[in-house]
């Protein structure tokens, strides 16, 4: 029930929307020599997995290839983790974990695939009508998402009460005039925008402001600008089981995660530099306890300094 052929035309359908009111706004724009600021927002990709035709069956014919971790047993995983792909193929509805069978993760994935073509078009429109403008070349744009989903990573879908890979990595792709083209694996946080969008602009950031300007990394892909990365979650639901609201933190570097949640005695602690898949949960391994320990002291002090308070100068 999350996957179906919307009804709405393809011209009306909410991506549409958003690229047309954008090219007319960039058309208003370009009529003076004033600096802008665009915040461009596109609901999909996103479930329910419902794009418009021509774009939901764009990939009917098409088989696309299960995740490596598809079938992960989930031997040391959380409890809702366990309970969720014990389910397998229920045909549920809602925002929760929910896990797909072959044929219902081939349905949803050849409707995202669909959606992501639409977006895909609907950005190139875009990019073309700057470049029309003459506004390219003195123009950042920073293309992001506010969140992954699973989809079918680890026999799961959608995104809430996991901090596996597929929910916390995130397109985050930068074009600015004068850069480089280039890939960097140095770590980066969403909060990283608005330091990096106010550097770029010649403006100083404000007192207690979140985050790191990314501009070094921009200049020199080797550049490092954080050692870690830190996630929190909060729902106002109880997904564990534990009686409280699900309050979830993790602290993520090159090559460790830890994910803590509240009321339970279990966690998650991936050795990445051994296990990139997230198949090994060591978290109560004594081989790595050192590493454990390590990292919560880590995520304690990250958590103590994380808000500073703002304050007059």
């Amino acid at each position: 029930r999350q996957v179906y052929c919307s009804n709405m035309p393809a011209e009306l359908y909410p991506t549409s929307f958003v690229t047309e009111r954008t090219l007319s706004t960039l058309d208003q724009f370009s009529q003076n020599d004033a600096p802008f600021f665009l915040n461009i927002s596109y609901p999909d990709p996103h479930h329910p997995f419902c794009p418009p035709e021509p774009y939901y069956g764009m990939y009917a014919d098409e088989k696309i290839p299960l995740p490596n971790t598809f079938y992960d047993p989930h031997e040391n995983s959380l409890v809702h983790h366990q309970r969720t792909v014990a389910e397998r193929g229920k045909d549920t509805i809602g925002p929760f974990l929910t896990s797909p069978s072959e044929a219902q993760y081939q349905a949803a994935a050849k409707a995202e695939y669909g959606s992501i073509t639409m977006l895909d078009e609907g950005i190139g429109r875009i990019l073309m009508r700057l470049d029309e403008l003459g506004l390219a070349e003195k123009t950042t744009i920073i293309f992001c998402s506010d969140h992954g989903d699973m989809f079918g990573d680890h026999g799961l879908m959608l995104k809430f009460g996991c901090h596996y890979d597929g929910t916390v990595r995130v397109p985050f792709l930068f074009k600015t005039p004068h850069l480089q083209a280039g890939a960097t694996n140095s770590l980066a946080s969403l909060i990283d925008i608005a330091p990096t969008v106010l550097e770029l602009a010649g403006c100083q950031p404000y007192v207690g402001i979140q985050g790191k300007s990314l501009k070094p990394i921009l200049e020199d892909k080797n550049a490092v600008t954080r050692d870690t990365v830190f996630i929190e979650e909060d729902l106002p639901f109880d997904m564990l089981g534990v009686g409280q609201a699900t309050s979830i933190r993790t602290l993520i570097t090159q090559d460790t995660r830890l994910t803590v949640y509240a009321g339970a005695t279990h966690g998650e602690l991936f050795d990445l530099e051994t296990d990139n898949s997230e198949i090994d949960n060591v978290y109560g391994s004594a081989e790595h306890s050192q590493l454990k320990s390590d990292m919560m002291t880590d995520l304690v002090h990250t958590m103590t300094v994380h808000h500073p308070i703002d304050r007059k100068v």
